[in-house]
């Protein structure tokens, strides 16, 4: 799980994150804490969060 501001602020920790489902559904009612961009190439998934990521995957 994450550790930044906003996990703090929803009053979050691990023992909420411990199915997948209660993973899927904390994303759901709480977009933000998904890290984006996700970026797809050739069947694989990327969090590209710097531009050196992404032009890596850009090749």
């Amino acid at each position: 799980m994450r550790k930044d501001q906003n996990i703090r602020e929803l009053g979050l920790n691990a023992n909420d994150c411990v199915t997948k489902g209660a993973v899927i559904e904390l994303l759901q009612e709480h977009p933000k804490l998904v890290r984006r961009p996700i970026i797809v190439e050739k069947g694989k998934a990327c969090i590209a969060r710097t531009s050196e990521k992404i032009d890596e995957l850009a090749g």
